[in-house]
């Protein structure tokens, strides 16, 4: 995957923390710590446990395996706080979608109070810096990126 060829551009003396529900990444620095999370949630250990967990091991950076209604929020949270340089998937059409996606899994997750599209979208642009869109080329059969979205820079403007 993606996530997983990006790991090799680490630093090897980063703290990295990985947290899934099925492993996928597979990570060469020895300053690691996996955490696991059941498919099905329970009350004893869930996705936002799993995170507050992963932010008393103080990661240099923190990969979820990927976005999903049970885990948006508290990611988008612990990107709000200083943790730079966490990464995560999720499955879109484009990056547009992508935001769209994220709104969707917030609101369905519960994450907060009576939220409006605006005050999310805001949220999203301070959590997160790019959306890369890894789309399959059907001629090669290979993974290639298509379209990079600079929230940021691109997409904080259409909000003004």
């Amino acid at each position: 995957s993606f996530l997983n060829s990006l790991m090799g551009e680490i630093d090897p003396n980063e703290r990295i923390v990985t947290i899934e529900d099925a492993q996928e990444l597979y990570i060469e620095n020895e300053n690691k710590t996996q955490l696991a999370v059941p498919k099905e949630e329970s009350e004893i250990y869930s996705y936002q446990t799993a995170i507050n967990n992963a932010m008393r091991l103080r990661p240099d950076r923190l990969f979820l395996g990927e976005i999903d209604i049970r885990n948006t929020f508290t990611f988008l949270r612990v990107n709000n706080t200083g943790h730079a340089g966490n990464l995560s998937t999720l499955h879109a059409n484009n990056p547009e979608d992508a935001i769209k996606a994220i709104i969707t899994n917030i609101i369905l997750g519960g994450g907060l109070q009576n939220p409006d599209n605006k005050m999310l979208t805001e949220l999203i642009i301070t959590a997160i810096d790019f959306i890369i869109q890894i789309s399959r080329n059907k001629k090669t059969g290979t993974r290639d990126i298509t379209d990079i979205l600079d929230l940021k820079n691109d997409y904080a403007k259409l909000l003004i």
